[in-house]
């Protein structure tokens, strides 16, 4: 068995694009496994920005205004 760790793209429609030397070692209809290693930081950033912006109503706006 061997490990292989590459950065890959994902693409149109979520599909992975492979480095093209990798390709080329890999026969038609080869069964892998694959591990996927995301930066959860800057997910999880995403997520919670989106979730504070979700919880916010017009009646917050009062918080916004300085004197």
């Amino acid at each position: 068995m061997k490990t292989l760790k590459f950065p890959v793209k994902v693409v149109k429609d979520g599909e992975l694009e492979l480095p093209d030397v990798l390709k080329q070692s890999l026969k038609a209809g080869q069964q892998v496994n694959i591990v996927m290693i995301i930066d959860e930081e800057k997910d999880w950033k995403l997520f919670t920005m989106q979730q504070l912006f979700k919880s916010y109503s017009d009646a917050d706006a009062i918080y916004d205004v300085k004197e």
